[in-house]
């Protein structure tokens, strides 16, 4: 009966407010029992201070008989015993006849008529347990007809307290009422809670068959809600996961075709003898010599890109000038830029503390970026390189829309950005840039170069412990890539 998460939250939710119910049924009625009691022998301390001075005018009026008589018929009115004790504290007269010559055991007795009764709590040898209410009386005019010091009036307890069976119906018709309230509220939070988490076995269930377009509608800022969010961009990331696996398949055969039919193609005239000059000879084996490089060049830097990926490849970190580097790599870089015909604007601060990291990597990382901005580049366009010392206190560029690696938050960085004119980039476009073979779409289609670069970059500057981000202007027509490196000391 209860196998789904909305049928025992229900039982949970009545579970719990039937153990309210009864917690605060016994804690109600120990207050109203104790309420109760208070008030009844209030009352009867009253009645006590009143019948004690109505004996002490009776006591100097009646003769001993009729002084019994009257006492008798006061008790009859009342719902206990009215006894007269002496100062031993042994009754001497009880107005049902039930406890004469008992001794009670006397403490903190009122000396004075005018003093607030003593309230006495005494089992009778019968098993009988009763409050007893004892005021003083005033010695009588006629010490000789009436021998009594202290008036009381017994009452049984259980005649004190309030009868549990007068409570039981109205707290069974409350606790009833409440009960039902909570089904009702209960059964609306249960299915607020399962509906999304049904929801989300659902879209999990159409995953695994393949069907990735999910999206699960959440409300709120709770938890349940939280969760549904996250599900549905996991279920997005997992779409994209699966299409950059279907372009990597497609994109990694695309690649070795080409290659692979050249030297095919070449190998298969020099076999033939369709080549017979010397001259022809040497250009069919430049040819497969370069192809074979292309093809060795891209296997190894798959193998790099996995081995980074899945933090197998242990850097070489050392101590390094990160001005020096750069220098360097941007001094290679100009004469690639005067042969394109591109103008190389650089601001270098005249100061930048060292870091550790590997060389090979970092100056990688950096060529990739700079060759990504001569590829896209119209020529006579102006590359520009900015270099800065950042304190993550002090005021930082805000992140840009494509991000990767963790936030600028404290300690110290260096931002390096590459600001480059390109044909306009798509929203989806731009977060594509740094998966494995994507070239996008229009002139990155007409491009040189495996695709691997941008994902290289990424891959090394997150396993510096640094952050990758990328935008682009559409107004200004720029794309701009900005590396964060930390500073350790």
């Amino acid at each position: 009966m209860f196998h789904t998460l909305r049928s025992k939250l229900v039982l949970s939710y009545i579970l719990l407010v039937l153990l309210c119910l009864i917690l605060l049924g016994l804690a109600a009625g120990a207050l109203i029992t104790r309420v109760q009691r208070r008030a009844n022998l209030q009352r009867t301390q009253a009645l006590a201070i009143l019948l004690a001075r109505r004996l002490h005018t009776w006591a100097g009026s009646l003769d001993p008989q009729a002084l019994l008589g009257r006492i008798k018929r006061e008790g009859e009115r009342l719902q206990g015993h009215l006894l007269i004790l002496n100062e031993q504290g042994r009754i001497l007269i009880d107005s049902k006849g039930s406890y004469v010559g008992v001794r009670i055991p006397l403490r903190n007795i009122p000396t004075t008529i005018d003093a607030p009764p003593t309230i006495l709590r005494h089992t009778f040898a019968d098993g009988r347990e009763y409050f007893i209410v004892i005021a003083s009386l005033p010695p009588p005019p006629r010490a000789e007809a009436f021998q009594g010091r202290y008036l009381g009036i017994a009452l049984q307890v259980r005649e004190v307290d309030p009868p549990w069976r007068e409570l039981f119906l109205p707290l069974l018709l409350i606790g009833g009422g409440v009960m039902l309230i909570a089904i009702a509220v209960g059964f609306v939070l249960a299915n607020s809670i399962a509906r999304p988490v049904r929801e989300m076995t659902q879209a999990a269930q159409e995953i695994a068959r393949g069907n990735y377009q999910q999206v699960i509608h959440a409300h709120g800022q709770d938890e349940i809600a939280q969760l549904a969010r996250s599900f549905s961009q996991m279920a997005q990331e997992v779409a994209r996961a699966q299409r950059t696996q279907r372009d990597f398949l497609a994109n990694i055969s695309h690649d070795l075709r080409t290659p692979l039919t050249s030297i095919q193609g070449f190998s298969q005239a020099i076999l033939e003898g369709a080549i017979r000059d010397e001259a022809g000879y040497r250009r069919a084996a430049e040819i497969i010599k370069e192809e074979a490089e292309r093809m060795a060049t891209l296997v190894e830097d798959l193998l790099e890109l996995a081995r980074l990926e899945g933090g197998q490849l242990e850097l070489q970190r050392e101590r390094l000038s990160l001005k020096d580097l750069l220098e360097k790599e941007l001094t290679q870089m100009r004469h690639r830029a005067e042969e394109k015909g591109l103008q190389l604007q650089v601001s270098l601060p005249q100061e930048l503390p060292p870091i550790y990291g590997d060389s090979h990597w970092l100056s990688r990382a950096l060529a990739n970026v700079l060759d990504n901005a001569f590829k896209y580049s119209p020529p006579g366009s102006s590359i520009i390189v900015k270099v800065s010392h950042v304190h993550a206190q002090a005021p930082h560029p805000a992140p840009l829309p494509v991000s990767f690696g963790p936030s600028i938050e404290k300690g110290e960085w260096v931002s390096i950005e590459v600001r480059n004119p390109c044909e306009p980039i798509g929203t989806e476009e731009l977060h594509r840039l740094f998966e494995r073979f994507y070239r996008g779409d229009r002139s990155r289609r007409r491009s040189e170069g495996s695709g691997l670069g941008l994902a290289i970059v990424r891959e090394a500057i997150l396993a510096h412990g640094g952050r990758v981000e990328a935008s682009y202007d559409a107004k200004g027509g720029e794309v701009l890539f900005r590396l964060w490196l930390p500073i350790t000391s």
